[in-house]
Formats: structure tokens, sequence, C-alpha cells
């Protein structure tokens, strides 16, 4: 459902494309995955539903791809492309080990983040020149609304008509773009750093990174790493941008190159609103103060989920782990996103593939039934004497994983 000012915006749109003849790029980056691995492709599954059904309200087209790393992901482009992802199949890396110079990065790059160098793959979003925006996103994503204020401010020009572009309240800080900004993020503050309180040296958030692809800018970053330097404590360049999770990765490179190198071309959007992980205080442990050095700090977790366009699920956990989110350690936007996860999977199963959808289960009020104690879940598979696992208790819940349509990967 959308709120009226997305309503009005979508009015708004029309009068610069009434048949979507500008399509968007929405991106994932799959490095690792098995034939089986439930919490890549049904993430990825719901997630590429999620931008189907959020685009019949937006004037904009949308194409997916997923760019695959085949040494470690062939074995999943099937089950990709089945649910609706163009795959394009990469053979190396963006950047190998052996083309960095700096002793330091190579012996960092693959520690403190998720997936080391491969991380870097997801710069691969600035090569998609055939749409004027690419969105790379987490598997662990969805989109709620049309995100068409944000294209519009990405691609019209400063003095347009601000109904038709982001609100301030949309944009960190209320800094405007201009017509050089040509990449829009969050930053991950909840974070922080270890070694600074200075919020520009915080991580970019590697969950949502919209951009206007550039094949020049990719192969200048690219170039960029190559020859950069790295320390543990000093950061990129001596330029800090370190101590947290994913510094040496994408993280922490893209907001130490967006800030010495391309000032001005980077949007902070509001992290509450866009790719909102939602479950993060906004308050420095210690001091108490704001963590983005505002006076006034916005809570994230006491919005409601109908002022969000994009969900992160990171700090509220993930739906196929079925977790208990208890009141409090979790507020009720975690259990209202979760929900909202598994809306689209229900969408995506009773009206695309025609499937029955369960009709009771484990908190159904947040997980739809697809969170299964041992007789719910034999029940739904068919099968006589089911076990939960080895480090299952007997009572325990299961999360469901989907069955089309790609049941023979499973």
């Amino acid at each position: 459902m959308l709120a009226k000012e997305e309503e009005d915006a979508t009015d708004e749109n029309k009068e610069i494309q009434n048949d979507k003849k500008v399509t968007i790029a929405y991106v994932i980056s799959i490095t690792s995955c098995q034939a089986n691995a439930t919490h890549v492709l049904d993430g990825a599954a719901i997630l590429a539903h999620s931008i189907h059904l959020v685009s019949q309200n937006s004037t904009y087209g949308y194409a997916r791809y997923a760019f695959v790393y085949e040494h470690e992901a062939a074995e999943c482009v099937s089950a990709l492309e089945r649910v609706g992802w163009k795959t394009i199949v990469e053979n190396k890396l963006p950047l190998e080990k052996d083309q960095i110079v700096d002793a330091d990065f190579r012996k960092h790059v693959d520690k403190h983040g998720c997936c080391g160098i491969k991380e870097f793959m997801k710069l691969k979003v600035y090569t998609l020149e055939d749409h004027p925006i690419a969105v790379h996103l987490d598997t662990d994503a969805l989109l709620l609304k049309p995100m068409d204020r944000l294209y519009n401010t990405m691609l019209l020009a400063p003095g347009t008509n601000t109904n038709k572009t982001l609100a301030d309240d949309h944009l960190m800080f209320h800094k405007r773009p201009t017509n050089a900004s040509d990449f829009f993020f969050t930053r991950d503050y909840r974070q922080g750093s270890k070694w600074t309180d200075d919020p520009s040296q915080y991580g970019v958030q590697g969950g949502f990174l919209a951009v206007k692809p550039n094949r020049t800018m990719y192969e200048e970053l690219i170039s960029r790493l190559t020859n950069e330097t790295y320390g543990l404590y000093r950061g990129w360049s001596g330029m800090g941008h370190s101590g947290f999770w994913g510094a040496s990765q994408i993280q922490g490179f893209l907001s130490y190159v967006y800030e010495h190198h391309y000032p001005g071309q980077a949007i902070e959007l509001n992290r509450c609103i866009y790719n909102a992980m939602i479950n993060d205080s906004p308050y420095h442990k210690k001091t108490g103060a704001c963590l983005t050095k505002e006076k006034e700090c916005q809570d994230c977790r006491t919005l409601d989920i109908e002022n969000l366009m994009s969900i992160h699920l990171t700090t509220c956990r993930k739906p196929w782990e079925c977790p208990h989110l208890p009141d409090k350690q979790f507020p009720k936007l975690c259990r209202d996103a979760h929900r909202a996860w598994f809306q689209v999977r229900q969408d995506l199963e009773k009206n695309t593939w025609k499937l029955s959808v369960p009709t009771d289960g484990w908190r159904f009020e947040w997980t739809l039934g697809y969170c299964q104690r041992p007789a719910g879940m034999a029940r739904m598979l068919g099968i006589a004497n089911l076990t939960m696992g080895p480090n299952k208790p007997k009572n325990s819940r299961q999360y469901v994983p989907l069955l089309l349509p790609y049941t023979s990967y499973r």
C-alpha cells in the first residue's frame, strides 16, 4: 500500500515517463552458492518478486541482473534464472590478490568482512551502461515501495519541481544532489569506527548502492584498488575509513574514495527509510550523543513500516532463521519487516506459481506459516518421520524452504 505522497509522486512522474521507457537495473552479486543454499536462493527469489511488485506502481521499468562468480557459485545459475534474474557469469573477480601492489592491503583484504576480495564484485554495478541507474542490493533486502522520487532526483536537473524529487527528510543532513551526484548510499552508523567518532569516516552500508553506471568510473575504481594502500589502523592511504566490519573491502573503500577522490558526487540517503536495518540505536553507547553528530537523533526503530522504502534484514535477523524476535530485544518494526518479507513470498507462491499457501504455523502473525514445528513441517512436506536436524531441539521451529520453481535444486 502506498502512502499518499508516494501516490502523488507516481501521478507526477507520469509527466516524465508514462510508458516506462526508462528501465532501472536491480543487481545482486552471488560469489558463493551451492545448489541447496536456501539463504541465497530464497532471498534472491523474494527480492526479485518484491522488485516486480513495487514496479507495478512505478513509472520506471525494471531489469534484474545477478553477477555470478563461476568458480564458487555456478551451481546456482539455473535456479537464479528460474526465479527471474538474468545471470552474468564472471570467470574472474574484478580484483585478484596478486594484482594488489600494497602488501598490507593484500594481507587484510580477506579479513574483517563477510566475503573478502569477492566483495568487490559489487563494483560491477557500474558497468551496466544500458541503464541510467543501477541499484545493487543484498539478497536479504526487500523493496517496499516504488523509489521513483529517488530515481527522479538522480536523473533530473537541479531546479526541477521538488514535488517530483526526494524530500529533505529522505536525505541525510538535507544535502541536495547536483548534476555531478552519481552515487547514492546509506551509511552504517551502528558499527561506527573503533578509531574515530567522525561520521564521514564510517563505512558505506554495502547492502544498497544506487549508481549511474559508467564503465570509466568502474575502471578508475579498480585501478585505484590495484594501487591503493590500506593499513589496519591508518586505513586507506592513511586517511582513515577503517575500524569496522568490511573496512578493507567495499564498505571502507567507497567511503574513502568518494570523500577524497570524488567529493560532491556521493549523496547519503536516510538510513531509516532506505536500506533500513531498523534495530539500530541512534545513540553512542558511552556518551549518549547522536551517532550522526546531529543535535536530535532519529530513532529508526520508532518508524512505521509504511514510511520505509526498502529494508535490509540484518539486525532484525533473517526470515529463514525463524527467529523469536522478543519485544525486549526487537522493536515491533522488526516483526513487521519479517511479515512484509513473508507476504511477498506468499504472493509469489499463491499468485505467480499458483501454489497453496500455509494456513497456520509458528508465530503465524508474522511468519504466515512459513516457520513450522515438526508436525506442521511434516504435514506440509508430506514426510512421515521428519527430523529437524542434529542441532535442532525436539520441539523447535524450522523454516519451510521454497519448493518451486527449483525443486530439483533442493
